[in-house]
């Protein structure tokens, strides 16, 4: 099978698990949802880090080929530092579940800043990371 094909198909599907993770989100700091339930929150974390990993490494089957001529690229590089982002966001986030079953309302802006931050950095390096995709081959 193409890598590209699978690799584009787990980008989709990491893409709408996180979407529906913002959608929650959205409601939980809008006040519409009051807790999160760290177990659903738990799953799909889990979900989009199978998904990030499944990327990176159809990534690396796709590049492999070229490898040597692509870290020479600075779209490549910076590419690859909004996936590393990624990741480091991800282990980031994966620490802050647990705020999620006390109410929005009730936290400290020093609680609240890091749940805002993970938020704004998983959009910056997902958003990064596409474009400089589309940027590549387009």
């Amino acid at each position: 099978m193409d890598p590209l094909i699978i690799h584009l198909s787990i980008l989709t599907l990491t893409v709408l698990v996180i979407l529906y993770t913002d959608h929650m989100a959205f409601q939980y700091v809008r006040g519409t949802r009051e807790t999160i339930d760290v177990k659903l929150a738990t799953r799909l974390h889990m979900t989009v880090w199978v998904g990030l990993i499944g990327m990176i490494a159809t990534g690396l089957w796709m590049a492999y080929p070229a490898l040597s001529m692509l870290i020479t690229m600075s779209l490549f590089q910076l590419k690859m530092g909004f996936v590393a982002l990624l990741v480091c966001n991800a282990i980031f986030i994966g620490t802050l579940i647990p705020v999620s079953v006390t109410p929005y309302a009730q936290l400290s802006n020093r609680q609240k800043t890091p749940l805002m931050i993970g938020g704004a950095l998983s959009t910056i390096g997902w958003i990064g990371a596409i474009t400089c995709a589309f940027l590549f081959f387009g």
